[in-house]
């Protein structure tokens, strides 16, 4: 976790079987091992790339459609407007004999066409607009320039608090999780993802509230979360590709659910002075140890 949910099923699906058909099955996990298939390898890599070209694609036809999905509708309401009155004024009685009857059913073909060319001509003058629009940089919205200038001074504000005030860096997660756990609820509730909200990191993250906060003696829960925050929470970074994409709000979420607990566990055991003091668990574990006192 936590990328979008359709990615993560997108991932699931587009890795190609063959390469890990290919690989040997007890293959040790091993850098200087010659055993393990190097086409197995390009294989996935290949898939990566083919992945990543997929959702380049379906993230710029999902915009086109958002964009274009109101301009859609209002041309198809014109449309059906237009030919609604036109087949009135076509099946409409006629009272003055054949010979006008005769005359109006000749000039209602070159009235629709006459409607015709100039509904492709509204067509072809709104279709320019938007084209200039898409291409002008004022396209993006206020939610994501202050999705972007949040996020770069998240990240200078982290190192700045991390070299100078290392004690606040606590702190400094519990008010960000505060702000981007309930955000992402909301989004994902808005989205009918709030199923995915049962996953790992996000019980991995109460638990580190809770340490900070109500527990802070427990060796127990230190121990479950230095360990589960710098094991499967950090790979999955690198498992699902979290990227810190400044302007999308989602992925800036997903980053800090998995970046900022190791961060937060590293700050309490090695940057923060007399933490021991603050956090007894801390002095009842001089060094890891995977049996609890």
């Amino acid at each position: 976790m936590t990328e979008s949910p359709p990615k993560r099923a997108r991932i699931a699906e587009d890795v190609p079987s063959a390469a890990l058909d290919d690989a040997a099955p007890n293959a040790p996990l091993s850098r200087t091992s010659s055993s393990v298939s190097l086409d197995a390898g390009d294989d996935l890599l290949s898939g990566f790339s083919l992945l990543d070209l997929i959702v380049l694609i379906e993230a710029h036809a999902d915009l086109w459609m958002r964009k274009t999905r109101p301009k859609v509708e209002q041309i198809r309401a014109e449309v059906t407007k237009r030919a609604t009155l036109l087949r009135t004024r076509s099946d409409g009685p006629s009272r003055s004999g054949t010979g006008e009857l005769r005359q109006r059913s000749i000039k209602v073909p070159d009235r629709i066409e006459q409607e015709i060319l100039r509904f492709r001509r509204k067509v072809d003058a709104r279709l320019d607009k938007f084209s200039e629009r898409w291409h002008d940089s004022k396209v993006v919205s206020m939610r994501e320039r202050w999705s972007f200038t949040l996020g770069v001074l998240n990240v200078l504000l982290s190192a700045l608090v991390a070299g100078f005030r290392p004690h606040w860096i606590p702190t400094v997660y519990t008010l960000q999780s505060a702000y981007m756990l309930p955000l992402r609820g909301y989004m994902y509730k808005k989205s009918q993802y709030h199923y995915f909200l049962a996953d790992f990191c996000y019980y991995l993250n109460a638990l580190l509230l809770l340490y900070i906060h109500v527990f802070p003696s427990s060796t127990t829960l230190w121990l479950a979360v230095y360990a589960l925050s710098h094991g499967p929470l950090a790979t999955a970074i690198a498992t699902w590709r979290n990227s810190l994409v400044f302007h999308e709000v989602d992925k800036v979420i997903s980053t800090f659910i998995h970046v900022y607990p190791p961060f937060v566990c590293m700050a309490l055991r090695h940057l923060i002075p007399d933490a021991e003091s603050k956090y007894p668990a801390l002095a009842k574990l001089p060094s890891l140890e995977f049996k609890p006192p």
